[in-house]
């Protein structure tokens, strides 16, 4: 399961940047944006967000 989160994210920071047009130097903000947008989705397999289980606080996400 592990692994495959590493791909997901991995795969979303590399198409941020090709969408963007930025170079390969800013991934590590692209992986941290993209684990950002992982962590304020909804998921099927739980009705809220990972964050507001782990928090217990709903999110302003009005900035997405």
């Amino acid at each position: 399961m592990a692994e495959h989160l590493n791909c997901t994210l991995l795969d979303k920071s590399h198409a941020m940047l090709a969408d963007a047009q930025l170079p390969k130097s800013y991934w590590l903000k692209a992986l941290n944006y993209a684990t950002f947008l992982h962590n304020v989705s909804s998921s099927c397999s739980i009705t809220t967000t990972p964050t507001e289980v782990y928090s217990e606080t709903k999110l302003d996400v009005s900035q997405l």
